[in-house]
């Protein structure tokens, strides 16, 4: 078994990664700006979390490709949303490790792509500091942009 802190760090990296999940969604569906609400949620809900990190750029790159004044805001989050996906790959990493007992040094340790190591405490909450930070920045930078496009499309 895990040590009560090793399984609240990786708590914390598990609900700290569904943040970012939930902010791709939100900003998605406010940016395809649907009248009808639940059509851009829907959208913006479907798939895995790579799938809507992906949609969320490819939203991100064709407001920028057809608003070229707002590159600068976007750019930015683009590159937050590409590090979102690498931290992505880490986090599943330790959600989805095996717990395993090491009987000759009488030791738990995480089994992660068939290799047994020791559960890192501190680079786990690294890492769900790391996302914690993303999220807040993403959240800055996004809602001064949710302004910047709703103000262009009413001047349409």
């Amino acid at each position: 078994m895990l040590t009560p802190k090793q399984y609240e760090a990786v708590g914390k990296l598990t609900l700290g990664f569904n943040e970012i999940e939930y902010a791709f969604e939100m900003y998605i569906a406010h940016l395809l700006g649907a009248p009808e609400w639940g059509v851009s949620v829907l959208l913006a809900g479907e798939g895995t979390f790579r799938h809507k990190a992906e949609r969320f750029d490819h939203i991100l790159h064709v407001i920028a490709d057809e608003r070229p004044a707002f590159h600068a805001q976007i750019e930015p989050i683009r590159q937050w949303v590409k590090r979102a996906k690498q931290l992505a790959e880490k986090r599943n990493e330790y959600v989805h490790a095996l717990v395993v007992h090491d009987f000759q040094t009488n030791e738990t340790r995480l089994r992660i792509k068939g290799t047994d190591t020791i559960c890192n405490e501190a680079e786990i909450n690294f890492l769900a500091v790391e996302m914690a930070v993303l999220v807040d920045q993403m959240h800055t930078h996004c809602g001064d942009l949710l302004v910047l496009v709703g103000e262009a499309r009413e001047s349409k």
